[in-house]
């Protein structure tokens, strides 16, 4: 018979083949195999010698003896032996029994039974599975390396806090195509909950597409005994370590080669891993409760003996009712003590503080230092728990989040902090259904830690070990990308503004290494899509080691009133309205604006309430032409437009002397009823007399352009009034702009998502009521009104009501009323 091909062959110096049974140990135990096997001569000899000296002893003491018979494989021994010396045998046997339970997992002892993660020896050995069939006589006898044996198609055991190496040999030609399937079983308690696998060498066949026939000549395929197996291929070569973590019990890899060929680099196959079994518990990335040690405050007291120095004193207050954390920090006090007149070597406090000790530890009652001092149960231990939501039946990651006011929410890439499953898509659904009344809800996602986010992209995929140049490892940089960046690969998060995938996108990432800004959604309904490509390989750049695999971000609420202008009420179109006689602050929408957005914002002032009451004209209508009494007062205080993400340095030293038009904010003076088409950021037209206007034309009616603001180009501006805006100085008419009309609207327009450019903007708008009852006088004041009777519209008393207009009031500079 021919020996197997992924071993070499044995000579006759190596060790006697021993006939053994492949069958396992559990079934050797059943059959009562390990209660038969006979003693290891090495034993039998050091038991011998230890009772001939115990014999040798007894008989130099001069005792009365005693016959004692010691049986020996088949011979029998009698000698005489003193009695004293027979408890003193009894005790060796004891302690030679006590002494040889098998107390490493890692040796080869002899048990009467071995653990679930070891495999029998036929002397009776206890080995690691990870040393069957790796070539080497582990077991003395030769029965781990039976004739044909493999490492595949078999199921692996392990002990919480070990690593075990696995390595699989090269296929011959004749075994081509070859197939091996690995399990690794987590079987719970000392056995461990979930499976770590690092591939610590990997090459398999040949990478060519992440979308079609990628690995053609054979890949890795990685799923859980547990669940449906998505059909995701690995290949091509690693060049640094790759890790997996189960989220279930059990972890499959399943190993093909259809076609092994050579290279200047060498064989297509190389496959040498380790594997670990981790407790949940110990799994605090994952499913957090990270338990920090106590930190116990700081107090700055005089110490006793009439101001002998200065004491910085760390408290352990241990009084309340918290047993659990007086057990494990007692009362004690650590003290840094600053010398005072005092004599050496003494305190007031009972404090040793001779030289060289000036960190010392102070034992005293609990009631000494339990004044003014917070109790350590109002101080929070333990992170909590991770709320990771409830999988969607039928569905193998997609999850739905409710509530996450109250609960620590995480999304997280299946199989997080290891790499993630390709040829799937799994979505997150958020939402918020108790809102207080009264308010409207946000739902945010963000992730600060940049460590916690890597998703494979094309720099990634194409990344040499040994990148030379400076353009290439900047290139290679981690780093976030965006939007397009991220279609070579196809792995990468999309955020959607809704519930469903026809609202809008707010954000489409890949990458990682960065920190990932706050995406808000208008809506108690937020959408997150996770893609991935059916091929993968595991070239990743040297950077990439400071990231996890996959993405964890955090989810929060935020409540705002609900009858504010900080949100769109409609997914499709942005649109404000703000109508009546009052004044206040308007500022930008507080969640993201999806690219190429447009809001506008409808001022107009007005004593009616109803909008049936509202002339609001249409693109083919014209306005009246009647005097408005409303005037529109707007200051803009604030107007701000982050750079490009990504930008470099010197990109932003560029940002700093051009204008940036891609947010930008524009007055118009009057309505807009739809968004303005504009060939150009001024909307320039030119009249019929040659000249250009910045304004837009709907039919008969004809809208101005005030002003427009954009990064680098700002015409007016009143900031002085964000800083207070109760009680700071009132913005002049020359930092400020007046309507002609009783109608403004503002154009807020952005290009690119708010979450990776957030635009701002603040200003205070005021309705100036230009009302004044009766008829003016000819004077240089035109508050002086003249009332008659002929004038009057109906007979009988008629109201006279005060000046409403401000700028008679000194406001916007203007002098006061005479």
């Amino acid at each position: 018979m021919k020996p197997r091909s992924d071993e070499p062959r044995r000579t006759a110096c190596h060790f006697r083949q021993q006939p053994v049974s492949h069958r396992s140990h559990r079934w050797q135990h059943r059959r009562g195999w390990l209660h038969t096997v006979p003693p290891v001569p090495g034993t039998v000899l050091l038991a011998t010698l230890t009772l001939a000296t115990l014999v040798a002893v007894a008989a130099k003491s001069g005792s009365p003896s005693t016959v004692v018979t010691s049986s020996v494989g088949n011979a029998k021994t009698s000698f005489n032996q003193p009695k004293d010396t027979v408890s003193v045998i009894a005790l060796a046997a004891t302690s030679q029994k006590q002494a040889s339970p098998y107390h490493s997992n890692r040796g080869t002892a002899q048990r009467s039974q071995c653990a679930l993660s070891e495999h029998t020896c036929t002397n009776g050995r206890c080995i690691p599975w990870d040393k069957y069939c790796n070539n080497v006589n582990d077991c003395g006898d030769g029965s781990d390396e039976p004739r044909f044996c493999t490492r595949c198609n078999r199921t692996y055991y392990g002990d919480i806090g070990l690593t075990y190496n696995l390595e699989l040999h090269r296929p011959k030609e004749d075994r081509i195509p070859y197939v091996c399937i690995l399990t690794f079983t987590a079987a719970g308690g000392n056995f461990g909950d979930i499976v770590q696998v690092t591939l610590d060498s990997f090459t398999l066949g040949r990478f060519t597409s992440y979308t079609e026939n990628g690995c053609p000549d054979g890949y890795l395929q990685v799923s859980e005994a547990k669940r449906a197996n998505v059909g995701g291929m690995w290949c091509g070569t690693t060049w640094g370590p790759a890790i997996f973590y189960s989220e279930t019990d059990s972890l499959v890899m399943t190993i093909k080669l259809f076609k092994l060929s050579r290279d200047q680099s060498g064989y297509n196959f190389d496959f040498r891993i380790q594997y670990k079994m981790l407790s949940r518990a110990s799994a605090v990335v994952r499913y957090g409760g990270l338990r920090h040690e106590y930190i116990p405050p700081w107090t700055n007291e005089v110490a006793g003996g009439g101001g002998a120095g200065q004491r910085n004193r760390m408290v352990f207050s241990a009084f309340g009712s918290n047993h659990d954390l007086m057990q494990h920090y007692p009362a004690t006090t650590y003290d840094n003590m600053t010398r005072g007149g005092h004599t050496p070597g003494t305190s007031s406090y009972g404090y040793d503080d001779r030289p060289g000790q000036t960190f010392g530890r102070l034992n005293a009652s609990m009631m000494d230092w339990t004044a003014g001092v917070a109790s350590r149960t109002q101080l929070n231990y333990t992170e909590p728990q991770y709320y990771l939501g409830d999988l969607m039946t039928g569905t193998f990651c997609s999850r739905i989040f409710t509530n996450c006011d109250k609960k620590v929410c995480r999304l997280q890439s299946p199989n997080f902090p290891g790499i993630y499953p390709r040829n799937l898509t799994c979505y997150f659904a958020v939402r918020q259904h108790d809102v207080p009344p009264g308010k409207h809800a946000f739902i945010v996602i963000s992730q600060p830690k940049g460590n916690l986010v890597w998703i494979s992209t094309e720099a990634s995929a194409g990344a040499a070990p040994n990148a030379a140049s400076r353009d290439e490892k900047e290139k290679y940089k981690p780093r976030l990308q965006t939007w397009n960046e991220c279609d070579s690969v196809q792995d990468y998060i999309t955020v959607y503004d809704g519930y469903t995938t026809r609202d809008p996108i707010i954000l489409k990432i890949c990458g990682g290494g960065q920190a990932i800004p706050q995406a808000i959604s208008s809506g108690p309904e937020l959408l997150v899509e996770f893609t991935t490509s059916p091929y993968g390989t595991f070239n990743t750049p040297q950077t990439s080691g400071h990231s996890l695999h996959g993405f964890q971000l955090e989810v929060s609420v935020r409540f705002v009133d609900l009858q504010t202008p900080t949100y769109a009420k409609s997914k499709r179109i942005c649109e404000f309205w703000l109508r009546g006689t009052g004044h206040g602050v308007l500022q930008n929408p507080l969640h993201s604006l999806a690219p190429n957005t447009t809001c506008l914002y409808h001022l107009q002032g007005t004593e009616a309430r109803a909008l049936d009451a509202i002339n609001i004209p249409r693109r083919s209508g014209a306005l009246s032409t009647s005097p408005t009494r409303f005037k529109v007062w707007i200051s803009v205080m604030k107007f701000e437009l982050a750079p490009e993400f990504g930008a470099t340095e010197e990109q932003l030293l560029q940002y700093q002397t051009k204008e940036d038009c891609s947010g930008m904010l524009r007055i118009w003076d009057g309505p807009l009823r739809e968004v303005p088409i504009c060939k150009d950021i001024d909307c320039l037209t030119t009249e019929k007399d040659g000249t250009q206007r910045s304004s837009i034309r709907f039919g008969a009616n004809t809208t101005n352009i005030i002003a427009r603001y954009c990064r680098g180009s700002v015409p007016r501006s009143c900031d002085h009034g964000i800083l207070n805006v109760s009680s700071s100085r009132p913005c002049t008419l020359s930092e400020s702009f007046v309507s002609s009309s009783d109608f403004v609207t503002l154009e807020l327009k952005t290009s690119d998502s708010t979450v990776l450019r957030p635009l701002q903007f603040a200003l205070r708008y005021e309705f100036v009521d230009l009302l004044q009852d009766g008829t003016a006088i000819g004077s240089e004041h035109e508050c002086n009104r003249r009332f008659a009777s002929s004038q009057m519209e109906r007979k009988g008393p008629h109201q006279v009501r005060s000046v409403r207009n401000i700028f008679l009031f000194g406001r916007g500079g203007a002098k006061h009323l005479q």
